[in-house]
């Protein structure tokens, strides 16, 4: 295997991850919020569901698309030899979308929290408690570097290789 072959392995086991996250959003949480009698906030459920859902699907048909973003496809790709500025840039984009797999779901929760709230005219904000606002920015952070680290991975590879060699 190459290490676009293991990108794109990361990228459809994240996909399926992202489509097991989308089920809670299209069954779990309508059926507690029908037991709670805020039949109003179904259709917010349902549009996290199937945004999750949809990027599931596009990840899983398109895992290409985000291997040659983190290592852009060269003639070098081809090779099964292990050079330690592709492992490392392979090693950013693998850590970027384990910290995006792991923050990804507890923001889609604040922001499911803070749209059934923007409904009420009450700001999210104010209707969270320090800790869950302490989570949020937690949550947050993990996420913007999870990003960062799939968008910049050959910078991030370069600040690796360049102390060990």
């Amino acid at each position: 295997m190459n290490f676009h072959q293991i990108i794109q392995l990361g990228v459809r086991i994240f996909s399926i991850f992202i489509a097991a996250e989308s089920f809670e959003y299209l069954i779990k949480i309508p059926s507690k919020l029908e037991g709670m009698g805020s039949q109003n906030y179904h259709y917010v459920s349902y549009w996290m569901g199937g945004f999750y859902l949809s990027v599931a699907i596009f990840l899983w048909i398109f895992p290409s698309i985000v291997s040659k973003r983190i290592i852009p496809k060269s003639d070098q790709s081809k090779t099964t030899t292990l050079n330690a500025f592709d492992f490392a840039r392979a090693g950013s984009g693998l850590i970027g979308l384990w910290l995006m797999a792991t923050a990804l779901p507890s923001i889609s929760w604040f922001i499911f929290r803070g749209v059934t709230y923007a409904m009420t005219n009450e700001s999210i904000v104010s209707a969270l408690d320090p800790e869950d606002q302490i989570r949020l920015g937690y949550y947050s952070v993990q996420f913007v570097t999870s990003i960062l680290l799939i968008a910049y991975a050959r910078k991030f590879a370069n600040i690796i290789v360049s102390d060990t060699v």
